[in-house]
């Protein structure tokens, strides 16, 4: 059976490190929940602002998609892994969290005069200008709270049944 050497990522399913990574991930969608209801609602500057949602984003991002990865590559050459899987499962159980923060942010954004000049004038926020720019206009076609959440829970189920049949083992004989 082939296998990938993924020690670059974590040494097995027990390292220490993607336990520890797992709750930081955790704790920084509850940095960035706070973020969104709170710091966005604040005097500090909208600079200020932008920057610190990204550089949280940004966190949260490359940290989920390493653990993804230890998951996807490991279930790759080894269906029958279920520690695999259970990762690849907590991973897209951040996803709904994820959303709901994206659409507080992005209900902030669409309040921000003088956005594109901003972006524009300041060179820190230009390298996410387009991805800002994406936000304000995902921002228009936005539902209430209460639906984007539920749409994310769904979401996610959707994801994990499909993945689940596209993950189904054939080779091996029912019965």
């Amino acid at each position: 059976m082939k296998r990938w050497n993924l020690d670059i990522l974590y040494t097995s399913f027990e390292d220490p490190s993607l336990q520890k990574d797992i709750v930081k991930i955790e704790s920084l969608i509850k940095e960035l929940e706070v973020y969104v209801k709170d710091t966005l609602n604040t005097d500090i500057s909208t600079k200020e602002k932008l920057l610190g949602y990204y550089m949280i984003t940004d966190e949260l991002s490359s940290m989920i998609e390493v653990i993804g990865n230890m998951g996807e590559l490991t279930y790759a050459v080894d269906t029958s892994n279920t520690d695999a899987l259970k990762l690849i499962e907590k991973v897209e159980g951040f996803a709904p969290a994820m959303q709901v923060n994206a659409v507080g942010f992005r209900k902030w954004l669409i309040t921000v005069d003088n956005l594109e000049s901003l972006l524009e004038q300041d060179e820190a926020l230009k390298v996410y200008a387009f991805a800002i720019l994406e936000e304000k206009q995902q921002a228009k076609h936005m539902l209430s709270d209460a639906e984007e959440s539920l749409l994310a829970q769904m979401k996610k189920y959707w994801v994990k049944c499909l993945e689940q049949t596209t993950r189904c083992d054939y080779r091996k004989p029912y019965g």
